[in-house]
């Protein structure tokens, strides 16, 4: 489990994404590794995040790129850092 799972993750922190899966790392070269929160859920309704264990964020890229991650265990991205 990250360090960071259970502090504070609040929208308007920003996250590092790196690709875990080749889906994954075809949007982080396609959009960059730097991503900013709008919003954190509990729960979500996608088939990619079916099953997995909340909180959810809601990121987006500077260059227009949005969806959720999976705080932990997502299986597209692991977060690599996160700044308030």
């Amino acid at each position: 489990m990250q360090p960071w799972v259970g502090e504070m993750i609040e929208p308007g922190n920003q996250v590092k994404l790196k690709g875990k899966s080749k889906h994954g790392k075809n949007r982080i070269q396609r959009f960059g590794e730097d991503f900013w929160i709008s919003e954190v859920r509990d729960r979500i309704h996608t088939t990619a995040h079916k099953n997995l264990p909340g909180p959810f964020l809601m990121v987006f890229s500077e260059t227009g790129d949005s969806r959720w991650v999976a705080l932990s265990d997502d299986p597209d991205f692991d977060i690599v850092s996160w700044t308030r």
